[in-house]
């Protein structure tokens, strides 16, 4: 597993048609997963945050933040990625970031 910290981020923009994700260590980005033109749909981004963690030897513990957009954009978009890091949230007891 990677080293044991607390500063991996990990970024979650579901308010486009194609999601993105990516994860940080502080300012560095590890690595990030784009949807393709096909709209995203909630079980596609979890699977996929599962796939990062995984492929790059982190813990969900490891998480320190979130950060999730809420900005314009597809309004069902913005509801799927903020329940998906509130419930990280409460299952890792990180902090949320929205911008």
């Amino acid at each position: 597993m990677r080293k044991a910290c607390r500063n991996i981020i990990l970024s979650i923009e579901t308010t486009s048609k194609v999601g993105r994700l990516s994860l940080f260590d502080g300012a560095t980005e590890i690595d990030f997963w784009a949807g393709n033109n096909k709209a995203s749909k909630a079980e596609d981004v979890l699977e996929e945050i599962s796939n990062l963690l995984k492929k790059n030897n982190i813990e969900k513990k490891y998480i320190s933040s979130i950060i999730v957009s809420k900005s314009s954009g597809s309004s069902t978009g913005i509801k799927i990625g903020l329940a998906i890091a509130k419930g990280l949230k409460t299952a890792i007891n990180c902090k949320i970031i929205e911008v």
